[in-house]
């Protein structure tokens, strides 16, 4: 593989990225880098194997404090004044321009109460004092030293600390449990809790993440367009590149299941309790006391419409043999259900009563006890129905967090939500005017992937284009269930069409060669697919895990992408493509 990658003109290994960009391994001067684009908010899983928004700052414009992003409370920004610790010309000043409280804020909106870390790089001006501030009654606060490297005084928090990074530079943190609603950064001369100063202060970095430590800094300007590396699809523990449509989560406080509720009986429920896939300690502990135990939330059901609905589930005390049920009724026939072992971690998928068709699901491994479980179906009527979590007749408990409903034939990637539903957009990862590292009449386009077994109608995994439909060479999984599909088209007629078997769930590596008269197609080692009579397109623009004019997401993990100028062997293309 190594000395194949040699001949490649691009090569695309999910590893760097920064918002809007996702960065080519080959070729090195940038001309290969990938525009990426989503204008949303998104998670993943990452190394560590916790679910996490992406980005994971929930700061905007983290380096840029002159931003109307910023308020400025008693004081003045002058921007780019000196080095910051990344060694670049980007950090500001903060000017106090009055005694008390001044400095700078960011309003996050409210969050979900949970632990969370502020954080930011500062370093000494005039004034040799910085506060944070984190919002609640009573005034939390706490107050750095910024010329000895010392937390002077604290109030309310969970804890602070300070990290020297070189160059009078320090990380200031602070850590807090409870609602999220702003960043508050301040300065002073005097280490108390009644900042009474004016002076200068450099600052950089600014930083607010869920979690009781600070998470690597990530900069960010609008928090759009940031890459998803997920490491949920395996791969020899690399991650891959998450791409899918859009999609939209209809059960608000996704994180909270006592709120929005409906009506009860026989259940009680400890908030807070534990510690959810995301690794913080906000999972709900649901105890079912006896016969008939339920929670439920008003749910409408529209007619002939494909639902998904899933929720995490971790044991607590149930038993081998005992069951929950996790249920969606239409208010008229029945209900989407799914009969889940806790104990087993399994699962059976129904439509009680006739009430949905082309009923699906599937069982997800998150570790540490969590799995999640979805279950699909299309209604057959609609009405007014609920949303239930029930036992019959048994006294257990166990954890729940990140419930989701989607109109969608699978499930996607969590989309926490809270007072209202919230929508993630469709991913895009792309790249134009790069006709030189496309060979133009003769090359190969190689991609890995993983297959979900469950899609919309196509599904994307690599495109080579004009940027139009007519001429473009394309690798698609399609039909709902994932069929392998190519297609070659040379101003406007398609000269290939291939539509072959689904490859099975899992990870996947195929390639598509192509020359004048001589294409072939090579799935895991083996060769699926010849052509003599072929008519090649130019283009220049590529698409990984999207179409031509960026739609069709993939809605999976792509773990490399790999274009050749020249058509490889079919011995090199067997090597490139064995797992």
């Amino acid at each position: 593989m190594s000395n194949l990658l040699e001949q490649a003109s691009l090569v695309l290994i999910p590893s760097g990225y920064a918002e809007d960009i996702v960065y080519s391994e080959i070729p090195l001067d940038g001309s290969g880098d990938m525009v990426f684009t989503r204008a949303s908010n998104g998670t993943r899983v990452n190394f560590d194997g916790l679910v996490e928004v992406v980005p994971w700052n929930l700061v905007q414009e983290s380096e840029t404090f002159d931003n109307a992003g910023w308020v400025k409370q008693s004081s003045t920004i002058t921007a780019n004044s000196t080095t910051a610790p990344n060694g670049t010309l980007t950090a500001d000043t903060v000017n106090a321009t009055t005694a008390q409280y001044s400095g700078i804020y960011q309003s996050l909106g409210t969050l979900p109460t949970n632990v969370y870390t502020y954080s930011i790089y500062a370093k000494a001006g005039t004034n040799s004092f910085v506060y944070m501030l984190g919002q609640g009654s009573p005034s939390q606060i706490a107050i750095f030293n910024l010329s000895t490297g010392v937390v002077t005084s604290t109030s309310n928090l969970d804890s602070a600390s300070i990290e020297s990074v070189g160059d009078g530079w320090y990380r200031c943190q602070i850590q807090k449990t409870g609602a999220g609603v702003e960043m508050f950064v301040g300065f002073s001369n005097i280490a108390n809790t009644t900042p009474t100063a004016s002076g200068t202060v450099f600052i950089w970095g600014a930083q607010f993440n869920i979690g009781s430590t600070a998470k690597p800094y990530f900069p960010t300007t609008d928090r759009l367009n940031v890459p998803r590396l997920t490491y949920q699809y395996g791969g020899g523990g690399c991650p891959s590149l998450l791409l899918e449509k859009q999609s939209t989560n209809t059960i608000t406080y996704s994180e909270d299941i006592t709120n929005s509720l409906t009506s009860q009986s026989n259940t009680t429920v400890t908030a807070n309790d534990g510690t959810s896939p995301d690794g913080t300690q906000n999972a709900d502990l649901i105890a079912f006391t006896g016969a008939n135990a339920y929670r439920l939330r008003n749910q409408t059901v529209a007619a002939t419409t494909t639902y998904t609905m899933s929720l995490f589930v971790k044991n607590n005390n149930f038993a081998s043999s005992e069951i929950l049920y996790f249920n969606m009724s239409d208010g008229v026939i029945g209900g989407l259900t799914a009969t889940i072992n806790v104990f087993a971690k399994t699962a059976t998928f129904s439509g009680a009563g006739g009430a949905y068709t082309g009923v699906s699901g599937k069982v997800e491994d998150y570790g540490n006890g969590w799995f999640r479980v979805s279950v699909t179906g299309t209604s057959v009527s609609g009405g007014g129905g609920w949303y239930e979590i029930s036992t019959a007749g048994i006294t257990r408990s166990c954890y729940v967090w990140g419930l989701s409903l989607e109109i969608s034939s699978y499930s996607t990637s969590y989309i926490p939500t809270t007072s209202a539903s919230a929508t993630r957009v469709a991913d895009a990862c792309f790249k134009t005017g790069i006709s030189s590292l496309i060979g133009q009449t003769e090359g190969v386009m190689f991609c890995e992937f993983n297959a979900i077994g469950s899609y919309d109608t196509n599904n994307m995994l690599c495109t080579l284009s004009d940027g139009t439909g007519n001429n473009l060479l394309l690798l698609n999984l399609t039909n709902g269930v994932g069929n392998l599909e190519a297609t070659i088209t040379a101003s406007g007629s398609t000269t290939v069409s291939y539509l072959g078997s689904t490859p099975s769930t899992g990870r996947h590596k195929v390639a598509l060669a192509y020359k004048s008269n001589d294409v072939v197609i090579y799935l895991d080692g083996v060769l699926l697919f010849t052509d003599t009579s072929v008519t090649i397109p130019a283009t220049s623009k590529l698409n990984i895990g999207s179409y031509f004019n960026n739609g069709l997401p993939f809605n999976s993990g792509i773990g490399e992408a790999i274009i050749f100028p020249t058509r490889l062997t079919n011995a090199e293309l067997a090597s490139l493509t064995t797992l």
